[in-house]
């Protein structure tokens, strides 16, 4: 299996999967790391909520059973005083 590292520019995920052998893959497991960052936290968790929702509407096809996703967490970048502060939102996908 390989997957490529998305791009700084947006969300890409793409997905190939290589069978060699007698055995074919039946059940294949996953885990996937989600990042947003926005001006608020409010602005990146809505972003990391639109990101989750792109990769399972992607990975349905392929999923049979239950995506697990837990809570996300969220910290702030920069300093207080700092103008350009961001803050970001993670969760996983398995």
């Amino acid at each position: 299996m390989q997957a490529d590292e998305p791009p700084c520019g947006g969300t890409v995920l793409q997905l190939s999967v290589a069978e060699q052998g007698t055995t074919s893959a039946v059940r294949f497991r996953f885990s996937l790391a989600l990042m947003a960052e926005g001006g608020s936290e409010k602005a990146a968790l809505q972003q990391l909520k639109a990101r989750l929702q792109r990769l399972r509407l992607a990975t349905e096809p392929l999923v049979d059973g239950t995506l697990t996703v837990p809570p996300p967490s969220t910290h702030q970048r920069g300093s207080q005083v700092d103008a350009e502060r961001r803050y970001t939102a993670s969760t996983g996908v398995s």
